[in-house]
C-alpha cells in the first residue's frame, strides 16, 4: 500500500479558530468532542490504565515530553488563526557575527550577541510555507486555563525540512529564536531527561502487546491537554537501513483541532535520539474518518537505544 492511499480516507484536523475560545466553550462547536478523554498534564497519570499506572519512569517521561509540547499560532490574518501543536526537538547556541546576523527582528542587540536556536517538529498542514513560518508564535508552558504566559513566547523564522521524499507531505520543523537562557535550559534539560527515560521505558515495554500510545497537544488552542489509546496497525514508507524505517500508526487515540502536530509517545517504540531527524518521535497528523482511526505523520523506528 502506497502512502498516499494509507491517506485515502484522510482529514487532516487543520482548524481556523475564529474566536478565541476556552476549550471549556470549544466542545459546542466540535464534531469530534472527546474531550472527556483529555487530561491535564498533573492528573494525566492518575487516568493510567492499572497496568502502567505505577511506572514513574513513563510518568516522567509523559511529564517531560509534556515540558517540551508547545502550542503554534498562525495568525493567517487579522481574522484568521490557525492553531496546531509541536514538540521541542533540539537546542542550539549561536552568536551574530559577520554575515551571521540574529534571525529576531525584533533584536536590538549589537552584533556578537549570544541567541539560541530551537528547532520545533510539527506537520506540514500547521505550518506549510515560509510565509505561514513568520507569522507563527511559539507558546511552551501553555498548561492551564488562565495561566497564559505570553512573554515565554517566540517567533519562528524558518521553514525546514518535510518528508517530500515519501510522497507524504506531513511532517516538518520550524526553526525559532530566543535569548533567554532559563528557557533554553528547562528545554535542554527535558531533552536529556527525555532520551535517558526513552531508554528506561523501551527497555521494559519493547515486547508490550498492549500497543499504548500517549499523545500530548493543545486542542483547540486551548491548554495543554493528554489522551491515550492503542495503536492497530504500522506501515512502513521507507527502509533506511535494516535496523531503521520511517514509518507511520494508526491509533485510536483523542485528539480535536488543534492536536496538528502533538508528539505521540508509541511506548516500546525504539527511538535513537530526540535531537535528530533520525530519531524524531511521530506527531499527529490526520483522522480517517471512515476507520475512525488517528493517522501520524512520518517518524522513524530505529535500533534499540544504547543502555
Amino acid at each position: 500500500m502506497s502512502s498516499l492511499n494509507f491517506y485515502k480516507n484522510c482529514q487532516s484536523e487543520e482548524f481556523l479558530w475564529l474566536k478565541k475560545e476556552s476549550m471549556a466553550n470549544a466542545d459546542q462547536g466540535c464534531k469530534k468532542n472527546r474531550h472527556e478523554k483529555f487530561y491535564s498534564v498533573e492528573a494525566s497519570s492518575k487516568n493510567l490504565p492499572k497496568k502502567y499506572s505505577t511506572d514513574e519512569d513513563l510518568i516522567s517521561q509523559i511529564r517531560e515530553m509534556a515540558k517540551l509540547t508547545v502550542r503554534l499560532q498562525t495568525n493567517i490574518d487579522p481574522q484568521s488563526i490557525r492553531f496546531g501543536t509541536g514538540l521541542i526537538q533540539r537546542v542550539r547556541k549561536e552568536r551574530g557575527k559577520h554575515g551571521k546576523s540574529c534571525p529576531d527582528k525584533t533584536c536590538t542587540k549589537g552584533e556578537g550577541h549570544v541567541y539560541y536556536v530551537i528547532t520545533v517538529t510539527t506537520v506540514y498542514h500547521v505550518v506549510s510555507s515560509q510565509n505561514e513560518a513568520e507569522k507563527t508564535e511559539v507558546l511552551p508552558f501553555f498548561d492551564q486555563e488562565g495561566l497564559k504566559d505570553d512573554s515565554k513566547a517566540f517567533s519562528v523564522y524558518k521553514l525546514l525540512e518535510t518528508d517530500k521524499e515519501t510522497d507524504n507531505f506531513d511532517w516538518c520543523a520550524i526553526e525559532c529564536v530566543t535569548h533567554s537562557e532559563e528557557l533554553v535550559k528547562d528545554f535542554s534539560d527535558a531533552i536529556e531527561n527525555l532520551e535517558r527515560l526513552q531508554k528506561a521505558t523501551y527497555s521494559k515495554y519493547n515486547c508490550d502487546t498492549e500497543k499504548f500510545v500517549v499523545m500530548i497537544g493543545h486542542p483547540h488552542g486551548g491548554p495543554k491537554k493528554v489522551s491515550f489509546g492503542t495503536w492497530s496497525r504500522k506501515q512502513t514508507l521507507k527502509e533506511i537501513r535494516s535496523t531503521q524505517d520511517w514509518c507511520q500508526y494508526r491509533h485510536d487515540t483523542p485528539s480535536c483541532p488543534g492536536s496538528s502536530g502533538s508528539p505521540v509517545l508509541i511506548l516500546g517504540q525504539p527511538l535513537c535520539g530526540y535531537g535528530y531527524w533520525f530519531g524524531h518521535p511521530h506527531n499527529h497528523s490526520a483522522w480517517d474518518k471512515e476507520e475512525h482511526e488517528t493517522v501520524t505523520s512520518i517518524g522513524a523506528n530505529s535500533m534499540a537505544p544504547s543502555t
